[in-house]
């Protein structure tokens, strides 16, 4: 949805054939406030520029499903745009706040193509996609509860699963987790971590994400609302055979990681509070550190692409 339109000179859109897509997956009233924001824009006479029509994207590849990839413009405009979030929805995204961008560039505002390309390749949403790095060999790693197995596997120098975080706590956010799955992950077993709140759509998020998982550890975020993992385990065994309860949320963490081999994936999932406890606890062990320092070391060995 667009918030509503109440002046505009432009209004930077998504096609009605993305809307239509989206209607058949979430439901009629995606479309049906497109179109009424449509019409709403040419009320107050703004001009609606239409990405898909307007820019193409061609030689897309994608790591860690971060994608790059080539777009032009029917003004002639070309880019190599590299994106700093992750999911084949940010493609999408990112046309959307090029598109926005270059327009204010052409109304006077100081934005070069090269900051476009620049704030699209180093832009960060914690928790969203993210793919969290481990500590290196020798460097702190662990907290309560995980020190055990973890710490072995760090003196061994033995491989260790990537953990992804996401906060999708709505079926909308699942679809993409499960469409991410699909295209990024591959073969690859996924051992899901999964906590919610009580006042959540968890049976229809439960019932897109666990029948494509390997195993599911159900825990508890640090807040009075959430669902007790218990409850969630009497949901999740109509969906996935292999159901762990571990209430606490790191204690959930090392069940999945030592559940999982190196060539699988762990995933963390279902709830900001949930990716928050995970999150905290990895940065107090300087793995977010590493992570954001390895990338930005990337960032300067290949520029803005």
């Amino acid at each position: 949805a667009w918030g509503g339109i109440r002046a505009a000179e432009f209004v930077v859109a998504d096609t009605l054939a993305v809307h239509v897509k989206r209607g058949a997956m979430h439901g009629a009233d995606e479309t049906l406030r497109f179109l009424f924001e449509v019409d709403r824009a040419a009320e107050v006479g703004a001009t609606v520029i239409d990405v898909e029509r307007e820019y193409q994207v061609a030689k897309a590849s994608a790591e860690h499903g971060r994608y790059r990839f080539e777009v032009r413009a029917r003004d002639g405009f070309a880019a190599r745009w590299s994106l700093g979030l992750a999911g084949r929805f940010q493609v999408q995204n990112a046309l959307l706040a090029g598109a926005a961008a270059r327009l204010l560039a052409q109304q006077g505002v100081p934005v070069t193509d090269a900051h476009i390309a620049q704030g699209l390749a180093c832009v960060r949403w914690p928790g969203r996609l993210e793919r969290l790095e481990w500590p290196r060999a020798g460097e702190p790693e662990s907290g309560e509860g995980e020190k055990a197995h973890s710490s072995a596997a760090a003196d061994s120098g033995q491989a260790r699963p990537p953990v992804y975080l996401d906060g999708a706590h709505n079926p909308a956010g699942a679809r993409e987790v499960a469409a991410f799955w699909r295209e990024q992950l591959g073969r690859k077993k996924i051992h899901l971590v999964y906590g919610a709140m009580q006042d959540k759509a968890v049976e229809e998020i439960m019932e897109l994400l666990l029948p494509l998982a390997a195993t599911v550890t159900l825990t508890a975020p640090s807040q009075p609302r959430a669902a007790s993992a218990e409850a969630l385990a009497a949901m999740a065994r109509h969906f996935n055979g292999r159901v762990f309860v571990e209430p606490q949320p790191l204690k959930a963490l090392d069940r999945a990681r030592a559940l999982a081999s190196p060539e699988d994936v762990v995933f963390v999932t279902g709830s900001l509070y949930l990716v928050g406890d995970i999150r905290r606890h990895w940065m107090e062990a300087g793995g977010l550190a590493q992570t954001e320092a390895r990338r930005g070391g990337a960032r300067r060995r290949t520029g803005n692409t």
